[in-house]
């Protein structure tokens, strides 16, 4: 099956109205499980935006009320607190008509204010 991959490596992409109002505790700022859920809903909002930015063709979300698009994260970096959000939600067209698919990772720095995207991984496998 047909392989792609794009990378977007973004220096400062920011979603208007995303802000980190909430202070964070020291202790879940430690906590990958913790740190991660205070900004998941904003990495969703950042990263399907971006990926819609970017699709080359026709693009579905496989979502409803208990289907997020985010199903795993992990830390980017710990010392510098920014954060890889992964998902599998997306489905894109593929030339031969067929709809494919695609993985991506998004990566954030919470400490930005508003909360910024630093990259985009995609792959449609």
């Amino acid at each position: 099956m047909m392989k792609r991959l794009l990378i977007l490596t973004l220096a400062s992409i920011a979603l208007a109205g995303c802000s980190n109002d909430t202070e964070i505790d020291a202790s879940c700022r430690a906590d990958l499980q913790c740190y991660a859920q205070a900004f998941k809903e904003q990495a969703e909002m950042l990263c399907k935006a971006r990926i819609e930015q970017t699709a080359k063709s026709d693009l579905v979300w496989e979502r409803s009320r208990e289907l997020e698009l985010i199903s795993s994260y992990q830390w980017k970096d710990k010392a510098r607190g920014t954060l890889a959000y992964f998902g599998h939600k997306a489905r894109i067209k593929t030339p031969s008509g067929e709809y494919a698919t695609e993985k991506y990772e998004c990566d954030i720095d919470p400490n930005k204010k508003p909360v910024q995207l630093i990259g985009v991984k995609v792959s449609i496998q």
